[in-house]
């Protein structure tokens, strides 16, 4: 594939070791010479546990950052050089929001993206995909 848009899925862990049926969305992004991993994020969860169990119940500060951790599934949104200038751009310009992981969070964050660089949104949710 020279150039693509892949909209990837990682399951969220208690502990780091308890599996859940819940998961994670990011973008992995090749535009010819490297690979982009962009993703939103609860600010403070990605360092304090306890902040993962606010965001359930109220908006903490939301973060766009570059993603690090494993893939487990993935699907290929588009293999168009197009596609991938456009959700490049609309990160870019994009602004991080308020984080809800029962409001707004990473699958309404990516699909805003995905809507305003006119690609088709999958049919997924963060609760089983």
């Amino acid at each position: 594939m020279k150039y693509y848009v892949k909209i990837c899925y990682r399951r969220v862990y208690l502990f780091k070791f308890i599996p859940t049926p819940f998961y994670h969305t990011f973008f992995e992004i090749f535009d010819g010479e490297k690979i982009i991993r962009k993703g939103f994020y609860n600010k403070e969860g990605k360092k304090n546990s306890f902040e993962v169990f606010v965001s359930l119940f109220k908006n903490v500060i939301g973060e766009i950052s570059n993603e690090k951790g494993k893939m487990d599934k993935f699907i290929v949104l588009s293999e168009k050089k197009e596609d991938v200038k456009k959700v490049l751009k609309t990160i870019k310009e994009s602004k991080a929001e308020m984080y809800n992981m029962l409001g707004y969070n990473c699958f309404d964050w990516r699909n805003g993206i995905l809507k305003k660089a006119g690609l088709d949104i999958p049919k997924d949710s963060w609760f089983g995909i």
